[in-house]
């Protein structure tokens, strides 16, 4: 599963000032406010608009940080960065 790209987006607020926001699958999300993507991610949106991914999730909620590798029984649950890309991945391998 792949984080889809988001962008970020300036709202003017009630005195004409620019309020930083960011908008994933058309939802605004305030600074330092996060939430779950996909059932898979959970993201957060930075003070200046922009939106990381915190970690991905298993199917139970249990976290794994992002380039990391969790062995659960026949099951390997990864979660990496693609530097090429700069996307978020999350695989399970099973033996």
């Amino acid at each position: 599963m792949v984080a889809p790209s988001v962008f970020r987006s300036e709202v003017k607020s009630v005195k004409d000032q620019p309020s930083i926001t960011c908008v994933s699958k058309g939802v605004v999300y305030h600074p330092e406010e996060t939430w779950i993507s996909e059932n898979k991610f959970t993201k957060k949106c930075t003070p200046d608009g922009s939106v990381i991914i915190l970690n991905c999730l298993m199917d139970d909620k249990t976290t794994i940080n992002v380039n990391t590798e969790l062995k659960l029984g026949r099951n390997t649950y990864k979660c990496y960065r693609n530097k090429a890309e700069g996307r978020v991945y999350f695989e399970v391998v099973s033996e």
